[in-house]
C-alpha cells in the first residue's frame, strides 16, 4: 500500500498533508462567505452505490445527446487530476486514511473540478450539458459514518453548486456485489455491510437535496440496460427540454 501511495506525486515531500492542510485552512477562511445554494442548469449527476451501474448509464445518455447534436462534457468524481487520482489508488489498494483525511481530499478535487479552469462551471457558462459520473451526494453517503465527519463533509461541500437532476440507480446491495466480483480489484468501500450503510444515508441525502429544490429520478437498477437508459432519457428529455 505504501508504494501505491508514494508512486503517487502528492505523496513525495509531504505534498499530501499540505494539500489536506491548505484546503482545511482555505475553507475554514471562507466558509462564513456562502449564502443559499446554487443549482446549475443542465448539470446532470448519476448516483448509486457501487455497482449500482452508473458509469454505464452515464456512457449511453452521452452518446445518444451526441448523436442529436448536443454539446456536453463527460465527466466523473474522484476525477482524473492529481488529487482525484490519488485517491482513486488510495481507494483500489485499500489505503486507510482517517475519515476526515478522505473528506478533505474530495472536497480539494471537487474544487478544482467545480470552479477550476474550464471546470463544471466553466462548461455550464458556456451552454454545455455537462454529464457527472458521482458528485457531492456521493461523498455525504459514503464518508458520513459518524455524527463528526457527516458533520465535517456537509461543512466542505455547502459551497459547492447542486446539479440540476440527479440519476439514481437504486440496485439492491446484493446485485451489486455480485457485479463487483467480477472485476479484477475491490476497492475500499466494496464491502456489503459499507453498502448497506451507504444506500441507506443516499435516501436521506437525497430529501435533503429535493428539498433545496433538485430533481431525483429514481431507477430500478434491476432491469436491462436498455430500459433504464430509454427512463432516464424520457425524463432528461422532460426535465432539461432537450
Amino acid at each position: 500500500m505504501r508504494a501505491v501511495a508514494s508512486s503517487c506525486p502528492l505523496y513525495h515531500s509531504g505534498k499530501l498533508r499540505f494539500a489536506c492542510l491548505s484546503y482545511k485552512f482555505y475553507h475554514m477562511s471562507s466558509r462564513k462567505k456562502s449564502s443559499g445554494r446554487t443549482i446549475l442548469s443542465r448539470f446532470v449527476v448519476f448516483e448509486g452505490i457501487d455497482g449500482a451501474g452508473t458509469t454505464t448509464q452515464l456512457g449511453k445518455v452521452a452518446s445518444s445527446l451526441k448523436g442529436r447534436g448536443h454539446t456536453l462534457w463527460e465527466t466523473r468524481e474522484p476525477t482524473d487530476g492529481p488529487v482525484g487520482t490519488f485517491i482513486r489508488e488510495c481507494l483500489a489498494s485499500g489505503l486507510s486514511f482517517p475519515a476526515s483525511v478522505y473528506a478533505y481530499l474530495f472536497a480539494a478535487d471537487r474544487d478544482l473540478h467545480v470552479f477550476g479552469e474550464d471546470g463544471v462551471m466553466v462548461r455550464v457558462g458556456r451552454g454545455e450539458i455537462v454529464l457527472c459520473d458521482r458528485y457531492l451526494h456521493s461523498s455525504l453517503a459514503y464518508q458520513s459514518d459518524s455524527a463528526h465527519t457527516r458533520e465535517l463533509v456537509e461543512d466542505l461541500n455547502r459551497r459547492f453548486p447542486l446539479p440540476e437532476v440527479v440519476i439514481y440507480l437504486d440496485t439492491p446491495v446484493e446485485e451489486c456485489l455480485r457485479r463487483l466480483s467480477s472485476r479484477p480489484r475491490k476497492d475500499l468501500f466494496e464491502q456489503r455491510e459499507v453498502l448497506m450503510n451507504v444506500a441507506s444515508r443516499y435516501r436521506e441525502v437525497l430529501r435533503t437535496y429535493e428539498a433545496e429544490g433538485g430533481k431525483v429520478l429514481y431507477v430500478d437498477g434491476t432491469q436491462p440496460p436498455d430500459l433504464i437508459f430509454r427512463e432516464i432519457l424520457k425524463f432528461l428529455e422532460r426535465t432539461l427540454d432537450i
